[in-house]
């Protein structure tokens, strides 16, 4: 990851141009603007995300794997998500939201909520967000995939080799 972004200066006429302030000044911060910070989350998984949750849960409990970090250099982070559900019960519910450093970032009932056409694996259906989180300091911010459901079953197709449903979701987040 590059260094953090620093505040150009403002150059005095006349000033000797070194190449240790081009760089600081020019490479450094060119080289920020291309590769902000950034995590991301394939999901391949051994199983599938099964929940019965009806508030809101991680997504992969205690295992951390949807639990992305990153160092920001302060301000908003675009956070993003997409997968394929399937709900055991007709027309049940998916509530899907965002954890930032403990706070839902959707708060009340979540960034989105989508409802299963058809019950069972038959009816399966996507869900996607991008989200962005706005205001926050520099340092170190972790966030959390969570979900929650209406009740029965709720699963995430997760690269599992679910026949018909090997999907791959994506979690990331990214500094903008």
């Amino acid at each position: 990851m590059p260094a953090a972004w620093s505040t150009p200066r403002t150059w005095v006429t006349g000033e000797a141009l070194l190449a240790s302030d081009l760089n600081a000044q020019v490479r450094d911060n060119l080289s920020f603007l291309k590769e902000p910070p950034f995590s991301l989350r394939q999901m391949n998984e051994a199983a599938d995300y099964v929940t019965s949750a009806t508030s809101m849960v991680e997504v992969d409990g205690s295992n951390s794997e949807l639990s992305l970090t990153i160092s920001t250099g302060g301000g908003n982070v675009l956070v993003v998500f997409f997968g394929t559900f399937s709900h055991s019960a007709l027309y049940g519910r998916c509530q899907m939201d965002v954890d930032v450093d403990g706070v839902m970032l959707g708060g009340d009932n979540g960034l989105i909520q989508s409802r299963s056409p058809i019950a069972g694996v038959s009816g399966a259906f996507s869900v996607s967000f991008a989200a962005v989180k706005t205001g926050l300091a520099p340092g170190s911010h972790t966030f959390k995939l969570m979900w929650a459901t209406s009740g029965a079953s709720l699963t995430l197709y997760a690269g599992a080799g679910t026949s018909g449903f090997d999907h791959h979701p994506q979690f990331w987040v990214r500094e903008i």
